[in-house]
């Protein structure tokens, strides 16, 4: 059997609950930094994210998803972003 590979970020949400989401990125065997999950229950709603990190190892501000001021927003990617 294959295994897979640890070294990169999940991404996993959806009309989910915040557990269900939760048990969705434990089976991504993604990650290895941090695991983070907002949820929208008004909504039915959650978006959560597996970080994996190379450069910024201790980073709290880089951890996702990215959620907006008003909290109505959050954003999830998958790569490096550079400012």
């Amino acid at each position: 059997m294959k295994r897979r590979s640890k070294d990169m970020c999940g991404i996993f949400g959806g009309l989910l609950n915040k557990t269900e989401t939760q048990n969705g990125l434990s089976r991504l065997h993604r990650g290895n930094d941090g695991m983070n999950v907002i949820e929208w229950p008004e909504y039915g709603v959650s978006l959560g994210f597996m970080r994996h990190s190379i450069i910024a190892t201790n980073d709290e501000k880089s951890m996702q998803p990215i959620i907006s001021n008003t909290a109505k927003t959050a954003l999830v990617i998958n790569g490096e972003n550079l400012n």
